[in-house]
């Protein structure tokens, strides 16, 4: 069988769990053994059912253990059969995946434009966030993106996007960066034309 697993997209563990098994069903179901690894095919006690049955086993193992980095093969070596294989690798790696999403999607919900760091700031800890869901596997659409990071703003902040609620869902995340530099830049020269006209009548005093 042709490798069909790039090097980059084996598994390493569960920073990279979800990813590969999102791949790995496909590439799975494309060689019609998926049955044998969730267990719905019973093993035949005889004849050419049998034969065909070690034959698809074999498959899908192979497909797994070739899904995998070397060092995780150790964990693999006395497991008989695909079932045994793709269990055990979700047992080992699927709650700690799900935990780091979690995790991670809390951070992204908690975020708040500092008043030292500024709206830029919130942006960069944003899209850093959804990069590392993405490794995960855990896709983040423009719309939720948009979504929270508005909800990050403060009310005066929030002036940059007129008529909040219906533009949230339009907006490219991309294009928010720049509507946010815009404000910032606008809230930063309000703030300096403040201070200079307070500096400027207190020298009358």
């Amino acid at each position: 069988m042709t490798s069909f697993c790039k090097d980059i997209y084996k598994l390493v563990g569960s920073s990279s769990f979800l990813a590969w098994k999102r791949r790995i069903d496909i590439v799975l179901e494309a060689n019609e053994v998926i049955d044998h690894v969730n267990g719905k095919v019973s093993k035949p006690f005889e004849g050419q059912a049998l034969s065909e049955y070690i034959e698809k086993d074999l498959r899908a193992q192979e497909i797994l253990l070739e899904s995998v980095k070397d060092p995780l093969i150790l964990y693999l070596v006395e497991l008989q059969t695909s079932k045994e294989i793709y269990d055990k690798l979700v047992e080992l790696f699927f709650e700690s995946a799900i935990r780091k999403v979690i995790s991670l999607r809390l951070d992204l919900y908690k975020l708040k434009v500092s008043k030292v760091e500024g709206i830029s700031s919130c942006l960069s800890k944003a899209s850093q966030i959804r990069t590392h869901l993405q490794d995960l596997g855990e896709m983040i659409s423009d719309k939720e993106m948009v979504s929270t990071v508005l909800n990050t703003l403060t009310n005066e902040q929030g002036n940059l996007v007129p008529n909040a609620h219906k533009e949230r869902k339009a907006i490219p995340f991309n294009n928010l960066w720049f509507l946010c530099k815009i404000e910032e830049d606008r809230l930063k020269e309000k703030s300096d034309e403040g201070s200079s006209e307070r500096a400027h009548n207190g020298s009358h005093y």
